[in-house]
């Protein structure tokens, strides 16, 4: 137990530079993913819905050119 302890310890010792950028890497890699998520995908999925929702609207009320953006397929 003790010798398994004392690799353990020289390896740690050894690698402790490397072991903190893995693991400083992998921290910046979660909060990056989590700040594209914010401030990349939500604000484009809120204009996409208010979007879908205007064009529902507009379908609702008769106004098919408006929900379509004024393209018509004719």
């Amino acid at each position: 137990m003790d010798r398994e302890a004392l690799q353990t310890e020289r390896f740690l010792e050894r690698n402790a530079k490397l072991l903190s950028i893995i693991f400083i890497s992998l921290v910046v890699a979660v909060l990056a993913y989590f700040a594209y998520k914010q401030f990349i995908v939500a604000p484009k999925n809120e204009e996409a819905t208010k979007g879908y929702l205007s064009a529902i609207a507009n379908l609702e009320n008769g106004k098919d050119a408006e929900a379509l953006g004024g393209k018509s397929a004719c």
